[in-house]
C-alpha cells in the first residue's frame, strides 16, 4: 500500500477513535471542577439542616445548581443520594434525565424509569443505532476529501485545505450525535444500577 493512502487511512482511523475519547472526556469533570462541585454540595447539604431546611424554592434552586438540570425535582435528588453510588447516580441523570421519570408509586421507595416510548428496550437500540450511524455518516463526510484522495478521485487543490471546510462543518453534528448515544448509555446505566443503601443521607432534608 502506498505509504501516503497508509498515513490519510490511519489519520481517519484515529481521528474516530479520538473524537470517541473526547466526548467522553467532555462529559467527565476536571480536577478543578470536581473540587468546585464539592465545595458547593458541602455548603448545600449544609443549608439543607439550616436556611433550606423549610424553604423548597431553595431547595429545587440547590438541586439546579448541583446537578445542572433545572428540571430536577428535590425528591428525586434524594432518592439519587440513597443509592449505592450517589455522585455516579447524579452525574448519570443529569446526562440522561431526558430519557427518565421519577415514578410516584405505593411502594416505600419510587424509582426511576424510562420514559414512554424510551422503556421499549428495541426503541433504545434503535435510537443509539440510529445515532451511531448519524456519527459515522457525519464523521465521514468531515473526513471526505480525504478519503477521495485515497481512492484516487479527488482532483485540484489539496484534501488538507478542503478538510479546513468540511471539519468545522460535519465534525460537530458528528460530536452532537455521540454525545446523544453516550445521553441514552448512562440512563441505561442508572436505571440498572438502581440499589439503595440505608439509612438515607444523615436525614437531610427530611
Amino acid at each position: 500500500m502506498d505509504v501516503e493512502v497508509a498515513a490519510k487511512l490511519a489519520a481517519i482511523g484515529f481521528g474516530g477513535i479520538t473524537a470517541w475519547v473526547t466526548i467522553l472526556g467532555l462529559l467527565k469533570a476536571r480536577r478543578s471542577q470536581l473540587r468546585e462541585d464539592y465545595r458547593f454540595a458541602r455548603e448545600f447539604m449544609g443549608d439543607l439542616r439550616t436556611v433550606a431546611s423549610d424553604s423548597e424554592f431553595l431547595k429545587q434552586r440547590g438541586c439546579h445548581a448541583l446537578t445542572g438540570n433545572s428540571t430536577l425535582e428535590y425528591r428525586t435528588l434524594k432518592y439519587l443520594w440513597d443509592l449505592e453510588n450517589p455522585s455516579q447516580a447524579i452525574n448519570d441523570y443529569s446526562l440522561g434525565f431526558e430519557y427518565l421519570e421519577h415514578l410516584r408509586t405505593i411502594t416505600p421507595h419510587d424509582s426511576l424509569q424510562f420514559k414512554a416510548p424510551y422503556h421499549l428496550a428495541w426503541r433504545r437500540r434503535a435510537r443509539k443505532l440510529g445515532y451511531l450511524g448519524r456519527y459515522m455518516v457525519m464523521y465521514t463526510l468531515a473526513c471526505s476529501p480525504l478519503l477521495l484522495s485515497v481512492f484516487g478521485v479527488w482532483h485540484g487543490t489539496s484534501p488538507f485545505i478542503a478538510l479546513l471546510v468540511t471539519i468545522p462543518i460535519f465534525l460537530p453534528l458528528a460530536f452532537m450525535a455521540l454525545k446523544e448515544r453516550v445521553r441514552i448509555q448512562r440512563a441505561e446505566r442508572l436505571v440498572r444500577s438502581q440499589k439503595r443503601v440505608t439509612p438515607t443521607v444523615g436525614g437531610v432534608g427530611r
